[in-house]
């Protein structure tokens, strides 16, 4: 299955198959998930992301995305030094501020081609094991997610 099946919508509104086919799936995943990422081809950027359940990861995913951009918008560093009360201009704590960070699909999707691997290793009670799945999948499960998010 192609990324372009697995995001695009038909006409009318309604949901393509490919994405019917996520939603069930997404549905009927409540195992145990691991995420495995490398940001570079540097190997020391390696890490791993361990879950109860694919929902969750895909939540937390969604976290590091977000931490991403707030850190490309120099927000991240700028709660560091507060924290530190090295920079805060005499204000007082900003700790408690609210980021917000707006995004669309396209954006996520894009970091996801652009992270240097990234995989998933998702409990199967059928197989009783894990199934192993790629940036392909990942990429839609990621749009189901967001698009339940958006209800």
């Amino acid at each position: 299955m192609s990324d372009e099946q697995t995001i695009n919508t038909a006409t009318g509104g309604q949901a393509s198959n490919a994405v019917i086919q996520h939603q069930q799936q997404v549905a009927s995943l409540n195992g145990h998930s691991i995420m495995f990422m490398q940001f570079s081809k540097n190997e020391e950027t390696r890490t791993y992301i361990d879950c109860k359940t694919p929902n969750e990861m895909l939540e937390t995913f969604c976290r590091i995305y977000e931490n991403f951009l707030l850190n490309k918008m120099g927000m991240i560093n700028k709660e560091d030094e507060d924290e530190e009360g090295n920079s805060n201009n005499g204000k007082g704590g900003n700790q408690n501020e609210v980021k917000k960070v707006e995004y669309q699909l396209e954006d996520i999707l894009k970091f996801v081609d652009q992270l240097y691997d990234l995989s998933a290793m998702v409990f199967n009670q059928k197989a009783a094991g894990y199934t192993c799945h790629g940036k392909a999948w990942i990429k839609g499960m990621l749009h189901v997610y967001l698009r339940k998010l958006a209800e």
